[in-house]
């Protein structure tokens, strides 16, 4: 039997990326969780020998798509002690009706994409937009950079600050952040500094420890979080939670990701019981958000979104 699937390289991705409504994709997959059309397993881990690296398989089907997919995301010690990057991702999709892959795709920065995109759908249901006026960014990366973008195209910001230790050292990643084209954009000397007065704060490292002192936020901001996929990762103290309204994109995978809610959990007694809300019920509207409190949102990453994102190059 021939196959015909569209092979997706990172430039390929790059060049569509422009004319797909990637938003609008992970909205739907992610409503698909509350209706069970979309599927979310958890990861898998497969681990080589010798501490050689491992690889990460993140599986899933969206049927409103018709497809099945899963990323295969390896880590490879061998190659980092060479220089090179260390991190390679691809997702397959395979179409629910003939059983045959379709679509191949270079996921690195897609990737980076649908997590700024899902974090930019999470700010449109959780931030108090009518009186928000300060953005910060914590993060000098593509996750960074990405998640800053999205934000400066979806609202009006009259204050932008963004830190990281290594930024101001670093001529090309300022001039990066600067042709965002903000004008009130503002290099932080701390991430204190950053934080003050942010009605948005975006956290957008690989840190696994806090990359910011809770005390410094202010009250009733919306924080949100990436972090990485390490075990116990986490950008902010886990103790901070007790004092945090919590959502997260998905509540029924966030145990095995989130870093700073396992340790609370086994530190403080913390219950994920206390996450008040996941993206599917703030979408489905089964949860209303009213409050006063802080309110810290964070991303694991899912398959589905990664399905749902190459499907939408693949068609654009």
């Amino acid at each position: 039997m021939s196959v015909n699937m569209k092979n997706l390289s990172e430039s390929d991705v790059k060049k569509a990326l422009p004319n797909v409504d990637l938003k609008a994709a992970l909205k739907s997959a992610l409503m698909g969780l509350s209706d069970g059309t979309s599927k979310q397993p958890n990861k898998t881990i497969v681990e080589l020998q010798n501490d050689k690296g491992d690889c990460m398989f993140f599986t899933g089907v969206v049927e409103s798509l018709g497809c099945f997919g899963v990323k295969a995301s390896p880590y490879l010690v061998d190659k980092s002690a060479k220089g090179e990057n260390p991190v390679t991702a691809y997702t397959m999709l395979v179409s629910s009706e003939t059983g045959l892959p379709t679509v191949m795709c270079d996921a690195t920065y897609l990737t980076v994409a649908r997590t700024a995109e899902t974090t930019g759908l999470a700010v449109d249901l959780l931030l108090n937009a009518s009186s928000a006026k300060k953005v910060a960014v914590i993060g000098s990366g593509q996750a960074a950079l990405a998640h800053l973008e999205v934000q400066l195209r979806d609202r009006t910001w009259e204050e932008v600050s963004v830190f990281s230790p290594s930024l101001a050292a670093s001529e090309q990643k300022v001039e990066a952040f600067k042709r965002l084209g903000h004008n009130a954009l503002e290099i932080a000397s701390s991430a204190e500094d950053a934080v003050s007065n942010a009605d948005l704060v975006m956290l957008c490292t690989s840190a696994n420890s806090p990359v910011v002192n809770s005390a410094a936020l202010k009250v009733g901001c919306l924080v949100t979080s990436i972090s990485t996929d390490a075990k116990d990762a986490h950008e902010i103290d886990p103790k901070s939670l007790q004092q945090m309204d919590v959502y997260c994109d998905y509540r029924e995978t966030v145990a095995l990701k989130a870093g700073e809610m396992s340790i609370a959990k086994a530190e403080i007694d913390w219950s994920y019981d206390s996450i008040v809300a996941d993206l599917p019920e703030l979408l489905s509207q089964s949860t209303t958000v009213e409050t006063e409190k802080t309110r810290f949102w964070r991303s694991t990453g899912l398959a589905i979104e990664d399905i749902a994102a190459a499907f939408a190059i693949a068609e654009a």
